[in-house]
């Protein structure tokens, strides 16, 4: 009978809470809106990018940009005034919508593949150069907004290929990805070959030290059309960038190593037997930066789980360098090395 009572009790308990329940319409949390920057500068770099866009609050109904390739990209924010400075000349960047070269997407209206553009504050390194060892300020503002402000320092060294910098070759290996079955009988399989590479670094002992790494392999091939002649299709962007971003901390003088790189090489969304494959390579994008470029994208990977094994990891702040808005400005010198998978 004892047991009967505690168990009515815990119910009633339950129900009383469950009747005391409000639902609360039209919540506001303080908020104010400031301005969000990201740039990252190099010498190596053709042109001096700015995103800017402005925070958005927690509460309300907010719309993500998608191109009709549903690709995300930053909603920019137009109308704001962007210039960078070196302590000795100034510079305002242009907003405009440029080329991705490296990046084609499919356009539903011309049923074609088309290269994909994307939007920002822009200024040619011809015009405004940007050289190791130097410190630069960014001034970002933009109408109802605080002024944001950053500086970043280029590092003054660079790593060179095959002294500094070492893209080593770790073999084939192949993973059985279908088959073929005839009255439920297996009677062939295919398999998907990957080429493998490590990047190892010699680090520099006399100073603190951040690297980031990031791959894109191509393929492009051509073909014969109806009338004969030969064409060159759109590139094949096999394995979209993909990085990894590393310190020297109680490692200093060491060889460090990227997390290892697999390409596939064994299979295409092209199955024309006149098809015939000109170019097929790996570009690898290895770079000392400073400080804030590690500081900020580690951060932004640990928030998506990127650098950790957890996939229910809990939110965390983005690491900011700037000042009156979020985001970051930062510089890197950076070393490209092209390998050709064909060989």
């Amino acid at each position: 009978m004892k047991t009967y009572r505690l168990l009515l009790t815990f119910i009633v308990s339950i129900l009383t809470l469950m009747s005391c329940q409000t639902v609360l319409e039209n919540v506001t949390v303080p908020y104010e809106e400031r301005l969000v920057i990201n740039s990252f500068i190099s010498p190596q770099d053709t042109l001096v990018e700015v995103i800017v866009s402005k925070t958005k609050p927690v509460t309300g109904v907010t719309t993500d940009v998608y191109n009709y390739n549903q690709t995300y990209y930053y909603d920019v924010l137009k109308g704001a005034t962007v210039e960078i400075s070196d302590g000795q000349q100034k510079a305002i960047l242009t907003y405009k919508e440029i080329i991705n070269p490296n990046r084609f997407v499919y356009d539903p209206v011309t049923k074609k593949q088309t290269l994909a553009t994307r939007p920002g504050y822009f200024i040619s390194t011809k015009e405004f150069p940007i050289i190791t060892g130097k410190t630069y300020t960014l001034v970002v503002s933009a109408p109802n907004l605080p002024t944001a402000t950053a500086t970043c320092t280029i590092p003054k060294n660079s790593l060179i290929y095959q002294k500094d910098v070492d893209f080593i070759y770790n073999g084939i290996d192949s993973v059985a990805n279908g088959g073929t079955y005839i009255n439920g009988q297996l009677v062939s399989t295919s398999y998907s070959l990957n080429k493998k590479y490590t990047v190892k670094i010699k680090d520099n002992p006399s100073e603190e030290n951040f690297y980031s790494v990031a791959y894109l392999s191509q393929k492009i091939e051509q073909t014969k059309g109806s009338d004969g002649k030969i064409i060159t299709l759109p590139p094949l962007n096999l394995q979209e960038a993909f990085s990894d971003i590393i310190n020297d901390d109680k490692r200093n003088g060491s060889e460090l190593s990227f997390i290892p790189l697999r390409i596939n090489i064994g299979s295409t969304t092209r199955n024309d037997p006149n098809t015939k494959v000109i170019l097929y390579k790996v570009s690898c994008f290895v770079a000392i930066t400073d400080k804030t470029f590690y500081l900020y994208n580690k951060s932004v990977g640990n928030s998506a789980g990127i650098y950790n094994d957890n996939p229910f990891v809990e939110p965390t702040l983005n690491y900011s360098n700037i000042n009156g808005g979020l985001g970051a400005f930062a510089g890197y010198n950076m070393t490209k090395i092209d390998i050709d998978l064909l060989k």
